[in-house]
């Protein structure tokens, strides 16, 4: 019972010394293909808003993009991909599935580990960045290989400036960061996606 007390509490100083219970943040996604990284004429393709996180699970993204506006939901059991209708007749989509198809919650659950190395990714430190490479059998599940963090002043989950996430294929996905708030009040209904009139439903 004591070795249970301490290893719970290990745990919350873990969660607690680099990644909050919960945040929110506005962000800008860009898509990087290989062909595109070979190319400096290739106009990368970058989607906006704003993303909503809570331990362990759950996860929101809005998109507002003006040509590209969609919403992704997530809690430990269902997950939500939701593009509205482009005009009023038409009919928007909503894709469902388990969390565990899709599970993107993943990455930042594990960052709960900080920056240090561990059975889901070993981390190396260069000046203001931190490169962290997935273990095998966790990079298998999302497919991504490795993530690099950039941090703006000090290492902390508050002044991360950008992650890059790359794939196995090459794509790497970059997300930049701004308005970072630790540890919001997030009731269960923000990770509880209600499904709008009109909406044509896929099951998978």
């Amino acid at each position: 019972m004591t070795k249970l007390i301490i290893a719970t509490f290990l745990l919350s100083f873990d969660v607690l010394a680099f990644m909050p219970k919960s945040f929110e943040a506005n962000f800008k996604q860009e898509n990087i293909s290989k062909r595109k990284r070979r190319s400096r004429r290739a106009a990368p393709k970058i989607i906006e808003g704003k993303v909503q996180y809570k331990f362990p699970g759950h996860i929101r993204f809005d998109v507002t993009s003006k040509d590209n506006k969609l919403t992704y939901v997530s809690n430990n059991k269902t997950t939500w991909y939701y593009t509205p209708a482009y005009t009023e007749k038409e009919q928007g989509q909503v894709t469902i599935q388990t969390a565990k198809a899709n599970p993107l919650h993943l990455l930042f659950d594990v960052l709960k580990n900080g920056l240090k190395s561990n059975e889901f990714y070993n981390v190396k430190i260069d000046g203001e960045k931190a490169h962290l490479t997935f273990s095998k059998d966790f990079s298998s599940k999302l497919d991504i290989a490795t993530a690099e963090i950039t941090f703006k002043e000090k290492k902390e989950f508050s002044h991360i400036q950008k992650i890059d996430l790359s794939y196995s294929r090459g794509k790497v996905v970059s997300f930049q960061f701004g308005g970072i708030k630790e540890n919001v009040g997030l009731s269960s209904d923000v990770f509880n996606f209600k499904i709008p009139k009109n909406t044509k439903q896929i099951h998978r």
